[in-house]
């Protein structure tokens, strides 16, 4: 796996099978979380960030 800062251009552009597992993986993860306890963000347990 590879990260990039969100600004850099994309160097590969995603094809359709490659959008449509993506798509299915979100979806999968947003089914299941309320059953793990991790159905609500980060910023919603702990608030909004604050200092510098």
């Amino acid at each position: 796996m590879t990260w990039a800062a969100a600004y850099l251009p994309l160097t590969h552009v995603a094809t359709p099978q490659e959008s449509n597992r993506h798509k299915a993986l979100k979806e999968r993860i947003a089914r299941t979380a309320p059953q793990h306890g991790t159905d609500r963000t980060y910023r919603q347990k702990h608030g909004p960030r604050t200092g510098g």
